[in-house]
Protein backbone atom coordinates (compact mmCIF):
# COMPACT_ATOMS: atom_id res chain seq x y z
CA UNK A 1 0.00 0.00 0.00
CA UNK A 2 1.20 3.56 -0.78
CA UNK A 3 -1.07 6.07 -0.02
CA UNK A 4 -2.68 7.51 3.64
CA UNK A 5 -5.91 5.84 4.90
CA UNK A 6 -8.10 7.56 7.48
CA UNK A 7 -10.08 5.05 9.88
CA UNK A 8 -12.74 6.77 12.05
CA UNK A 9 -14.18 4.21 14.61
CA UNK A 10 -15.29 2.71 17.84
CA UNK A 11 -12.60 2.36 20.31
CA UNK A 12 -13.41 -1.70 20.42
CA UNK A 13 -12.55 -1.84 16.88
CA UNK A 14 -8.96 0.31 17.52
CA UNK A 15 -8.16 -2.16 19.63
CA UNK A 16 -8.44 -4.58 17.37
CA UNK A 17 -6.39 -2.66 14.78
CA UNK A 18 -3.64 -1.46 17.03
CA UNK A 19 -3.13 -5.05 18.40
CA UNK A 20 -2.89 -6.30 14.61
CA UNK A 21 -0.60 -3.73 13.69
CA UNK A 22 1.67 -3.87 16.79
CA UNK A 23 1.95 -7.60 16.60
CA UNK A 24 0.12 -8.02 20.21
CA UNK A 25 -0.88 -10.78 21.19
CA UNK A 26 -4.71 -11.56 21.19
CA UNK A 27 -5.02 -12.09 25.25
CA UNK A 28 -3.55 -8.35 25.30
CA UNK A 29 -6.24 -6.89 23.41
CA UNK A 30 -8.98 -6.27 26.05
CA UNK A 31 -6.92 -4.56 27.75
CA UNK A 32 -5.45 -1.86 25.87
CA UNK A 33 -6.10 1.63 26.93
CA UNK A 34 -7.86 3.43 23.91
CA UNK A 35 -8.81 7.48 25.44
CA UNK A 36 -11.15 9.17 24.16
CA UNK A 37 -10.59 12.37 21.65
CA UNK A 38 -7.47 10.66 20.17
CA UNK A 39 -5.86 9.94 16.98
CA UNK A 40 -3.77 7.10 16.22
CA UNK A 41 -0.69 7.17 13.41
CA UNK A 42 0.79 3.72 12.29
CA UNK A 43 3.45 3.26 10.19
CA UNK A 44 4.00 0.03 8.86
CA UNK A 45 7.71 -0.99 8.67
CA UNK A 46 9.18 -4.75 7.47
CA UNK A 47 9.34 -5.89 11.18
CA UNK A 48 6.13 -4.44 12.61
CA UNK A 49 4.69 -0.64 12.70
CA UNK A 50 5.95 2.57 14.40
CA UNK A 51 2.67 4.18 16.39
CA UNK A 52 1.49 7.81 17.08
CA UNK A 53 -0.53 8.81 19.42
CA UNK A 54 -2.58 12.70 19.23
CA UNK A 55 -4.44 13.93 21.76
CA UNK A 56 -7.00 17.33 21.13
CA UNK A 57 -6.50 20.18 22.95
CA UNK A 58 -9.38 22.50 23.22
CA UNK A 59 -7.40 25.19 24.67
CA UNK A 60 -4.78 25.49 21.09
CA UNK A 61 -7.45 23.82 19.16
CA UNK A 62 -5.25 21.12 17.79
CA UNK A 63 -3.79 17.94 18.06
CA UNK A 64 -0.59 17.49 20.46
CA UNK A 65 1.48 14.45 19.97
CA UNK A 66 1.92 12.27 23.44
CA UNK A 67 3.75 9.40 24.07
CA UNK A 68 1.79 6.14 22.25
CA UNK A 69 2.22 3.63 25.13
CA UNK A 70 0.28 0.78 24.74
Amino acid sequence: MESDVLVVTHRVVMRTLLAYFCAMPLEAMPNLSIPLHSVYRVEPTPHGAVLARFEWNPDTDEFVHVDAEL
